[in-house]
């Protein structure tokens, strides 16, 4: 979502007095030029819910995130404060130290090359395995991508076969909230370590998905 997408959107949630909760975990991990800004940054009516964390960035473990409620700080508070009243300091602390010497912003720097790369090359091997018809997005950021099949393909079915071999994709329809849509679509996380075994894993679902294809194809004929 551009810039210019972002504000047409909020002047919508003014419109129709409605709030949105942006969730911006990865946001720091663009690889190239600026960060884009969030959603928030064009907020004029204090409508948007900024959540973020360090859960992509640094570690799910520090279980330390945040959330700038605008409107809705209060009633945020005051749910915090029913749902949990003590928060560990400790890895808060260590978070804060980490961003006020420097150490994140070195850190986010060799992040973004690591990712960068693995996501370059499973985009190759995606290129190299899978059926020629695979349509795969392009993120400049984060570890996911977005992979389009021809309409007719089951990706819950590939995500029950991959699973068999030791292989985990996100089906589409997890993405959906009526559970009937992007069944054709599954997700592929490229932030693990590029190896052999993964190669050979995405070897595995491109043989999968071209044998799913065919099959589809003879039905189809």
């Amino acid at each position: 979502m551009d810039d210019r997408q972002k504000k047409r959107l909020v002047e919508l949630l003014n419109q129709y007095d409605t709030p949105l909760i942006e969730d911006d975990v990865y946001g720091d991990i663009c690889f190239e030029g600026a960060r884009p800004r969030a959603i928030k940054a064009f907020d004029t009516e204090n409508r948007v819910l900024y959540c973020s964390s360090v859960s992509k960035t640094l570690s799910p473990g520090l279980r330390v995130g945040w959330c700038a409620g605008g409107c809705y700080h209060s009633e945020i508070a005051r749910m915090k404060s029913i749902i949990n009243q003590n928060t560990a300091m400790a890895p808060q602390l260590t978070v804060a130290a980490f961003l006020a010497n420097g150490g994140y912003d070195r850190h986010l720097r060799h992040l973004r090359r690591t990712y960068q790369e693995q996501m370059l090359r499973m985009q190759q091997a995606i290129r190299d395995y899978f059926p020629a018809e695979t349509c795969v997005t392009r993120p400049t950021g984060g570890h996911v991508l977005w992979l389009e099949m021809p309409e007719g393909f089951d990706s819950m079915r590939l995500y029950k076969e991959a699973l068999e071999l030791g292989i985990a994709i996100a089906p589409g329809v997890m993405f959906s909230a009526s559970g009937q849509c992007y069944s054709n679509c599954f997700r592929l996380n490229t932030a693990v370590p590029w190896s052999e075994k993964v190669e050979q894993a995405m070897q595995t679902l491109g043989k999968l998905a071209k044998t799913q294809l065919a099959e589809n194809f003879l039905r189809q004929g």
